[in-house]
């Protein structure tokens, strides 16, 4: 299978909104849709990263499943979503509480989740000084995205333990997980807030840091269709995905991404969501 990835800086002078695109081509799919079929990646991490880790996942629908989907994401979670509300992804994945507003416009509908849990997690270099949540108290604190669910959870954490007003840390919101982390380890903040995924990659890596605290468990990232799509690819796309963890190619996609592998889930499991969006 030829993948390609193209990334694209697409600069439009009137409205100056930049796009990142990686295109992910199946060989000579049997059956060519009119267009390629966009997935949606929240911007969570850097844009190579997301690309670099799900391009396996979208070649191998293709290959299977016969269609032709690329890879989009966008410059930051605000115009993550002003395109997903425009209708300009056929497939999401997205954050927890960014379920909420996709199925409440209409448009998508909620086909499956990664098994693994979804936490957010505090983070403070191994040999730092800092051994529990309180010792915080007027640090600086690296998050994610302010919009980011983890960073929700995290700051919500905090606040549980009595870190308001005078206690409050300076927090110190960067694009993405990733560089939330970096600026630990490189002491330009005493702690971050991360994803438990995230965290959890970082250590495998060999990164320098220990967990202090972690949130209360989040519903996973949902995986969602446009409801105009036709139906049987929408059922085929589902039931591809449920079955990956039971064949021997499947599983070794799944251990590529980062995913334990898939199941059903309802809407009404993302309700508790809603106080996050509120925020």
């Amino acid at each position: 299978m030829l993948i390609k990835v193209v990334l694209q800086a697409l600069v439009v002078a009137v409205l100056s909104v930049p796009a990142t695109v990686a295109r992910v081509h199946a060989e000579e799919p049997a059956q060519q849709t009119e267009r390629p079929l966009v997935l949606g990646l929240l911007p969570s991490i850097s844009p190579v990263s997301l690309f670099k880790r799900f391009s396996p996942l979208v070649d191998y629908i293709n290959s299977n499943l016969k269609s032709n989907i690329i890879l989009e994401t966008a410059p930051n979670f605000e115009e993550f979503q002003k395109r997903t509300s425009a209708r300009m992804y056929d497939i999401l994945l997205t954050a927890p509480h960014f379920v909420i507003p996709a199925l409440d416009s209409g448009t998508y509908e909620l086909i499956a989740t990664p098994n693994n849990k979804l936490t957010a997690q505090i983070v403070v270099l191994k040999k730092s000084k800092i051994k529990t949540v309180g010792d915080l108290a007027g640090k600086v604190v690296a998050t994610p995205e302010v919009e980011a669910l983890v960073t929700k959870a995290g700051v919500k954490l905090l606040e549980s333990k009595g870190l308001t007003g005078d206690k409050q840390p300076v927090y110190m919101a960067l694009p993405t997980h990733n560089a939330a982390y970096q600026s630990v380890l490189g002491k330009e903040a005493d702690a971050a807030i991360i994803s438990v995924n995230v965290a959890n990659k970082a250590n495998r890596e060999g990164a320098d840091f220990r967990i202090i605290a972690e949130s209360e468990e989040l519903p996973g990232v949902g995986i969602l269709v446009a409801k105009d799509l036709p139906q049987e690819f929408k059922n085929n796309l589902q039931n591809f995905l449920l079955a990956m963890d039971k064949k021997p190619d499947g599983k070794k996609i799944l251990v590529q991404i980062d995913h334990p592998g898939y199941s059903k889930v309802t809407p009404e499991a993302y309700q508790p969501m809603r106080i996050y969006l509120a925020e």
